[in-house]
């Protein structure tokens, strides 16, 4: 990224910013005389807050509305772990991806946990054979809110997560590549995600049409 970029971006950021506090100055007014606050409730704090992120820092391409519907069966437990492996092989095969991960999103639990893993270094994955469902790591941000991220390049992963530096690292370098893309979606079955499909591959293409392309041609079973 160039210097006239950087400053581009950061002009972009500003101004953005300073929407922002004129709006929220303007909603204090008529929100101080209501009683039914959503903001009270978590999974709308939630869904705002990453709304806000997106607003603030857009993704490149179409806006994020990729995801991927199960069949209910492949979507109970038992069968999800079963035809996990496969599933994310033949997605790794489809977005040219050298590491990949999906992990089961248990209803009702208060974690996630790793079904499949390919391509990740076994001391990377070892730290997340679980994740709490409330953690600041993409898989959980992802089945909280049933939204796909991806990331062109490193810097827009770092950017978001940046205590996630070490793990990348580690990952390109076992791998042999660097600025790595990726990008994680939601698996939901009749509304609920049961499972989130992470993917990384080298810095080519668009990673917008990989995902595209693979709900076009993909089959979990």
């Amino acid at each position: 990224m160039t210097s006239e970029d950087l400053e581009a971006r950061l002009a972009r950021v500003e101004r953005t910013l300073l929407e922002v506090v004129t709006a929220l100055g303007m909603l204090v007014g008529e929100l101080a005389q209501r009683e039914d606050l959503a903001l009270e409730q978590p999974e709308f704090v939630e869904r705002a807050l990453e709304a806000g992120w997106e607003t603030l820092f857009p993704a490149e391409g179409p806006r994020r509305t990729v995801a991927f519907e199960l069949p209910r069966e492949a979507a109970e437990r038992n069968r999800l772990r079963e035809l996990a492996p496969g599933a994310l092989g033949r997605a790794m095969v489809e977005t040219g991806a050298i590491v990949g991960a999906m992990y089961e999103v248990p209803r009702g639990a208060s974690e996630l946990a790793l079904v499949a893993s390919e391509g990740y270094p076994a001391a990377v994955m070892a730290e997340y054979l679980t994740i709490p469902l409330d953690a600041d790591l993409p898989a959980a941000v992802v089945a909280r809110t049933g939204h796909p991220l991806w990331f062109g390049d490193r810097s827009e992963i770092l950017a978001r997560y940046p205590h996630l530096a070490q793990a990348h690292a580690t990952t390109e370098t076992a791998v042999g590549i660097e600025n790595a893309m990726g990008a994680v979606v939601p698996l939901t079955s009749e509304g609920n995600v049961v499972a989130t499909l992470l993917v990384g591959f080298p810095p080519s293409g668009d990673v917008a049409v990989k995902l595209e392309r693979l709900r076009e041609r993909w089959s979990f079973a």
